[in-house]
């Protein structure tokens, strides 16, 4: 599926969000709210809708992806989700659109339920996928627990190992600050770089989910675990377009951006989002929220809150499922889903 349009819009305190249109010109508003935070959106996205009924909007969020500046220690202070759901706003009003979708996930659902609760009349349908509420438990069960011999770091013990091992002995009782640190650029660039990497492989294990009874059987002997601890803080060298250009790589300014918001508690601990959920919104937003059962990056749980918090929103719970929207059984559903919301669009 090729794009139709493609574009940019200032936005505030010197940001730039990049944006591109699919579908129907003239068809039912959708915009896609990837995750990360610092994902990005990719012409895939696109395809979980049917094109002759949708106009499909991909915007690359601050910070990431075609957006400017890219995310990097220095000009983080105005990225933050107010900040964000902004940003769309102005989107909306630059499109001249006057109500629109909403398809997020994972990060993207804390998004999309931030919009929503701050502009219920510009909403008319939500697609949630990997409900994720940035509540502290969330944060600490995938990047704190494990210190302790918890959370996700129990389930992926090797991984986590490499994930920690990355920062030096010190920093590892709280990782989140210590890759803050890393991430920095306080102890150069190759170590910034290789801080990135581990910080986004971390959450790759944990997305893919557990290996099936299929996956043979897996031996833990010495050396596999003195490579899985070694401290290697080695990583390719810059292209020349990335130093002729200034910018961090992409990959940083993602990792740069998970742990900011991680660090910040998501923005929402004075706020929580289900306590944003009002009347409004369960009387006149329609919502499908899909979840994988073997989701450990947003653990089910999430989507059973929202179930309690929004009575009237349909959750789905998939066994056997993970975190991820290509999933076979999640996309079924996601393609399912902005199916049956086209009879809400008016």
């Amino acid at each position: 599926i090729k794009h139709k349009r493609e574009g940019r819009v200032q936005t505030e305190n010197g940001a730039v969000t990049y944006y591109r249109e699919y579908g129907n010109p003239s068809g039912a508003p959708v915009l896609v709210v990837h995750g990360g935070p610092g994902a990005g959106c990719f012409p895939n996205h696109a395809r979980f809708f049917d094109p002759e009924f949708y106009r499909i909007v991909l915007a690359d969020q601050r910070g990431c992806g075609l957006s400017r500046p890219r995310a990097q220690e220095g000009n983080l202070r105005h990225n933050n989700l107010d900040a964000l759901v902004d940003d769309f706003e102005t989107l909306r009003k630059h499109l001249d659109i006057d109500r629109w979708m909403l398809f997020g996930g994972s990060f993207g659902t804390t998004l999309s339920l931030a919009y929503a609760s701050a502009h219920p009349s510009r909403v008319w349908a939500m697609v949630l996928r990997g409900v994720c509420l940035l509540r502290k438990e969330e944060l600490d069960w995938l990047y704190r627990d494990g210190t302790h011999g918890g959370g996700a770091g129990a389930l992926f013990p090797q991984n986590w190992l490499k994930f920690v091992s990355q920062l030096p002995p010190d920093m590892r009782d709280d990782p989140v600050a210590g890759y803050r640190n890393m991430l920095s650029g306080a102890y150069g660039q190759a170590a910034r770089d290789a801080a990135a990497g581990a910080w986004l492989a971390w959450g790759m294990a944990v997305g893919g989910g557990l290996p099936g009874v299929d996956a043979g059987v897996l031996r833990f002997d010495k050396k596999q675990m003195q490579d899985a601890a070694r401290d290697a803080r080695v990583v390719p060298a810059r292209s020349a377009s990335t130093a002729a250009s200034g910018e961090v790589p992409s990959y940083v300014a993602q990792a740069t951006l998970e742990n900011w918001y991680v660090a910040c508690d998501g923005f929402v601990r004075d706020h929580p989002l289900l306590d944003r959920i009002t009347d409004q919104m369960r009387e006149e937003i329609p919502v499908i929220a899909i979840h994988g059962r073997n989701d450990f990056v947003c653990p089910v749980r999430n989507a059973y809150s929202l179930a309690e918090a929004w009575p009237e929103s349909d959750v789905r719970v998939i066994a056997g499922a993970a975190h991820s929207m290509y999933d076979p059984a999640i996309r079924n559903e996601l393609l399912e889903a902005t199916d049956e919301m086209t009879k809400y669009f008016k």
